[in-house]
């Protein structure tokens, strides 16, 4: 069977066939009426055959000249329009073709951007669980930025998961998820200015999510910003490249010109979006994004500049920290304690006069600066003003908040000659306003480094003492008055310091307390103390416990009734066999945030110590209201014993109340035999003290108890 060839039709074929037929019809038309009009006529007025003849010709002549002209006419018309099309044609091929060079060079530019920028970018995908908590995200992509700042290569991280790929605590990843898992969530961008340990650095990002479920996290360095943001309006200038040929076919030219204005208009929205993006950029990197003050960053660059341009000229730096704001963050809440923050920066910003600015420097601390002033009455004259006005409590969310301040005040160019000595300066002396009390204003003195160079020497390697194993706990025996046994031990903490030698705890424990360290410190402390009285109780001891001091910020901590009944499961330590001792002033400043924590605990069979009963200001109404069961008298008291007849002594006192209020009476700080006589008739449930022996080491603490029932009377 013979395949007949589909007839091929060139562009503009339908109009050459219309322009055939109306010349041919013309011609068809004037052709016919010429003959037959003509021979008529010739018919009726004809003489003879020779004139016939004549006219004939003639006739010809005249009908082959005047249809040359006719067809002449309407081709050259046909053709005039034809080429007047194809002129067209040409010119909007050529537009078109300019447009899509021009889109080309723009995508390739939009990829380039990214590929080439240099800051650290990477695309992630948030996973939630089942009830939408974010718990982990993967890494969709990654610039070479980014392999630079993190020393992870791209084919190494892209498909795997923040967990899978970085070391870290368990506590740090579900922060940084959980802040991601808000911006994929939200939609709202956030900057975070963080120390991380999966790369070591201080970094600050901004993250931001292009839809929803996804985010992308822009990694910067403080110092590069300027040469960051040149880069950018550099590669922005940049336009066109090379895209690929049109297609011939004039729909298919019509619908690329379309698409081409559509990423015109997308383009110049990008581009009007990252200018928008590198001001806010910019202006993160100098303000403080939650109160809106310059920041530590802004605060350096002026001082310096203001030092350069007036070497001569006076400057004080006021180093202004609240007090007590952490405690205040673990009672009230960190929103609550953001909001605080913001009151603060607001009514500083309300006492300064002219040359003088307030700046948030990072956390509860702020600068107040004040330039170019003429006498040193003018610095105390605001530092009083400060002061002055947290004497008003602050109200927030129907929250009456009573706050104070400690201020430390260095001068230039006396103490420092720029912007890092005059801080150092200043944030020593607000040490020393802290350690005077509190509440107050100090001016720097060289004197007060030393102190302060001690306590930055205890908190540096207070950092490392858990991992290098410097921790050490002592056991002071616990005595049972009636039956005259060891009934327990009391778990005290010691640290002998490679670098510094043996620290007293008194030295350490608040600088723990203050950078947080308290808290896995206080974690090992329970571990330790558990597992030394299971140890004993493996001899037949069962009913003996272990009295251990805990921390307000480990209470504070939202898992710490799941870290104390886990550290019991994982020793294999009875509840009852545990003795928790919180000190009077902590339960009574923190009782709402504590009680429940402590009643939980209480109802698990954990016993619950008032430990330095005495020191505080709790009233009997309140006593009986406290989750304990355990009443410590201080030492204090003890001291006042001199015989066993020393009936004044308030001791008697307090041991008839814990009585009759069920609770069992220990008193601590026994060192003679008078002091013991005198608790044992006033019927005081047990002792501790010197008098029977000091803290020892684990080894000697055993021995010490071995060798004492050993001494016992068997009944």
């Amino acid at each position: 069977m013979k395949h007949e060839k589909p007839e091929r039709k060139f562009p503009g074929y339908k109009t050459s066939r219309n322009a055939s037929f109306k010349v041919s019809g013309y011609y068809l038309i004037f052709g016919a009426a010429w003959i037959l009009l003509s021979d008529i006529l010739l018919a009726a007025f004809s003489g003879g055959l020779e004139v016939v003849s004549v006219i004939s010709i003639a006739k010809g002549l005249a009908f082959v000249f005047i249809s040359s002209l006719v067809i002449y006419n309407l081709v050259f018309h046909s053709i005039q329009k034809v080429q007047l099309k194809d002129s067209k044609i040409a010119e909007k091929q050529i537009q078109i073709k300019n447009a899509n060079d021009a889109l080309a060079e723009a995508m390739e530019m939009n990829a380039a951007i990214i590929e080439k920028m240099m800051n650290a970018f990477a695309l992630h995908k948030i996973i939630l669980d089942d009830t939408g908590k974010p718990i982990d995200y993967i890494y969709l992509d990654v610039n070479p930025a980014f392999e630079e700042f993190t020393g992870i290569k791209r084919e190494e991280i892209i498909g795997k998961t923040y967990r899978e790929i970085l070391p870290g605590r368990e506590e740090q990843k579900f922060y940084w998820i959980g802040i991601y898992g808000d911006v994929a969530c939200t939609g709202q961008p956030k900057r975070i200015v963080e120390y991380t340990a999966d790369f070591d650095k201080w970094v600050a990002v901004n993250a931001y999510s292009p839809k929803k479920g996804f985010f992308i996290t822009v990694f910067d360095d403080i110092t590069p910003i300027k040469r960051s943001e040149k880069d950018l309006r550099e590669k922005n200038e940049e336009i066109t490249k090379l895209y690929e040929k049109l297609v011939t076919s004039e729909e298919e030219l019509r619908r690329n010109y379309e698409e081409l204005i559509v990423t015109q208009k997308e383009l110049k929205k990008q581009y009007l979006e990252l200018e928008n993006y590198q001001d806010k950029l910019h202006y993160s990197a100098y303000h403080d994004l939650l109160t809106g003050l310059p920041n530590r960053l802004s605060l350096v660059e002026e001082m310096d500049k203001h030092i350069d341009r007036y070497p001569g000229s006076k400057m004080a730096l006021l180093f202004v920290d609240t007090d007590n704001l952490k405690l205040i963050n673990d009672t009230m809440g960190h929103s609550f304690g953001d909001q605080l923050i913001i009151h603060i920066g607001k009514r500083l910003t309300s006492l300064m006069g002219e040359g003088q600015t307030v700046y948030r420097f990072g956390g509860d601390e702020f600068i107040a600066c004040c330039y170019g002033f003429e006498d040193l009455s003018q610095v105390t004259h605001c530092a009083e003003q400060i002061m002055q006005s947290f004497r008003n409590p602050v109200v927030i969310d129907d929250s009456i908040i009573h706050i104070t301040v400690s201020i430390g005040i260095s001068i230039f160019p006396e103490n420092g000659c720029n912007a890092d000595e005059l801080l150092l300066s200043a944030d020593i002396a607000m040490y020393k306003a802290k350690q005077l009390g509190k509440n107050r204003y100090v001016f720097f003195d060289e004197s007060m480094k030393k102190p302060v160079s001690e306590r930055m020497s205890i908190e540096k390697n207070l950092r490392e003492a858990l991992k290098n194993h410097e921790m050490l706990l002592y056991y002071q025996p616990l005595i049972d008055i009636g039956q005259g046994k060891i009934c327990g031990f009391e778990a005290l903490l010691r640290w002998n310091s490679t670098a510094l030698g043996f620290i007293p705890p008194l030295k350490f424990i608040g600088v723990a307390e203050e950078t947080r360290m308290i808290i896995p410190i206080g974690e090992w402390v329970l571990y330790e103390a558990c597992s030394f009285l299971k140890g004993i109780q493996q001899g037949g001891n069962e009913d003996m416990i272990i009295a251990v001091n805990i921390s307000i910020l480990q209470l504070l901590q939202d898992n710490f009734v799941e870290l104390v009944l886990k550290v019991l499961r994982d020793t294999g330590l009875n509840p009852a066999c545990l003795g928790l001792e919180i000190t009077e002033s902590i339960l009574m400043e923190s009782y709402q945030a504590v009680t429940q924590k402590l009643q939980q605990l209480r109802k698990t069979g954990v016993r619950i110590a008032l430990d330095d009963f005495g020191q505080g200001y709790s009233s009997l109404s309140y006593l009986q209201k406290l989750p304990i069961d355990t009443l410590k008298i201080d030492k204090s008291f003890i001291d006042g014993v001199v015989t066993e007849n020393s009936e004044n002594n308030l001791t008697s006192a307090i041991i008839a109340i814990g009585r009759k209020m069920g609770l069992t009476i220990l008193a601590e700080g026994v060192e003679k035999k008078c002091q013991l006589e005198y608790l044992k008739k006033h019927q005081c449930h047990k002792v501790q003290g010197y008098y029977f022996s000091k803290p020892l080491p684990q080894h000697e603490a055993v021995e010490y108890w071995r060798e004492y029932h050993a001494s016992m009377p068997e009944t």
